[in-house]
């Protein structure tokens, strides 16, 4: 075995050169009488050559735009059917659902000269056009309530229900009106009657 360096003759255990110190590499026996265990031992590198694992090239981030859009809309469609659940059915609490919002939804009608919605909640809005007088339907009775309103200098500022009183499909309303007008504020006591047509709450014709 021979110096790398200089080409001095050296022994088979040395280490390094003693002409000019240069480092000895000890070649490794030959593999053909190693067994697998031994080449896989020597082949594997060392915990130090290993170092840290690698970082993944991608990591997570999160929710896709179009996965968030889709989320919105799943959400947006369940807000609409409970809207709608809520205030048509006669049981979800919707306006119509008992005698007391039927008769709170009429007067926020009122207090907003809501015409439509005043109509919404009279029992003629549910009645068959053939039992209706002649002469009289949805456009005409529309009619009456903004010439009835038209004269009313009243401004409604609230509310307040007294008590309610339920007999089978009808009931009676008790309650007091908070409004203003040139005389000053006042509150007004008055009773309305309520029908439950088709599970739902509305008032008597006779409130328009």
């Amino acid at each position: 075995m021979y110096c790398a360096n200089c080409g001095e003759r050296l022994i088979e255990t040395a280490t390094r050169c003693p002409s000019c110190g240069t480092e000895v590499r000890q070649a490794p026996p030959a593999l053909d009488n190693w067994t697998s265990q031994e080449i896989a031992a020597a082949t594997q590198p060392s915990q130090d050559e290993q170092g840290w694992p690698a970082a993944p090239d991608t990591y997570p981030r999160g929710l896709s735009d179009q996965a968030k859009k889709l989320i919105l809309v799943g959400l947006a469609a369940i807000v609409v059917v409970f809207l709608i659940f809520k205030f048509t059915s006669g049981v979800g609490g919707g306006s119509h659902s008992t005698p007391e919002k039927a008769v709170k939804g009429y007067f926020n009608a009122v207090k907003g000269k809501n015409f439509k919605g005043m109509y919404s909640y009279l029992t003629v809005s549910v009645m068959d056009p053939k039992e209706l007088p002649e002469g009289v339907d949805k456009d005409s009775i529309l009619k009456d309530i903004e010439n009835l309103f038209a004269k009313d200098t009243n401004k409604y500022l609230e509310i307040k229900i007294k008590d309610v009183k339920i007999n089978n499909s009808s009931a009676s309303v008790n309650f007091g009106v908070v409004f203003v007008n040139e005389e000053g504020k006042s509150t007004e006591e008055n009773s309305m009657d309520v029908k439950l047509i088709n599970g739902k709450w509305y008032v008597d014709n006779r409130w328009y």
